[in-house]
């Protein structure tokens, strides 16, 4: 971890790098979810909040990328799960309006209403977005998260192999800052 804020405090003080913090909301679409040992795919519905804040320079970006996503998931099983993650971003935002990312997810929780919390979450985001406005992005993301553990609410911890996939339609707006 420090190698990367290392990273961005000397990519942040070159000339011309701004600051990048883009918030974002969106809605999941086309998303499954596979519990442990099942090879039925349950769909998953819901809406997702969330923010990257890093650097960019020339186009390129780099920084921290966090979200809450909140699931309906159907099928085998009926539960809501608040899924909390956060990664790793790099990107590129052309001149031409056209943006693309990709997040490498190390951390967060997926919270089950009165059963539990899925635990030790890895995972990628692959974004692309269009500018329509200065200041707007439509993006569509595809990403994978894993779980590998699960914690009861009596506090007994499981190993399993739970995953969700999902499509994430959302807008941002992406703003710079001058450093």
């Amino acid at each position: 971890m420090k190698y990367i804020l290392s990273f961005l405090i000397l990519f942040s003080f070159q000339a011309s790098a701004s600051f990048l913090l883009e918030p974002y909301a969106g809605i999941n679409t086309q998303s499954n979810w596979v519990a442990d040992g099942e090879t039925d795919k349950d769909p998953i519905s819901g809406t997702t909040i969330g923010g990257r804040a890093g650097i960019q320079r020339m186009g390129f970006m780099i920084g921290m990328d966090g979200m809450i996503s909140t699931w309906d998931v159907e099928g085998n099983i009926n539960e809501e799960i608040t899924v909390t993650s956060y990664g790793f971003f790099v990107g590129y935002d052309f001149p031409i309006l056209l943006r693309v990312w990709g997040t490498y997810i190390f951390g967060g929780t997926g919270e089950v209403k009165d059963t539990g919390d899925y635990l030790n979450p890895t995972g990628y985001k692959l974004g692309v977005g269009y500018k329509i406005f200065p200041f707007v992005s439509l993006n569509l993301e595809s990403g994978s998260i894993k779980f590998s553990e699960f914690e009861t609410t009596a506090g007994v911890n499981t190993e399993r192999e739970d995953e969700g996939t999902y499509y994430l339609l959302s807008i941002s707006i992406p703003l710079t800052l001058g450093i």
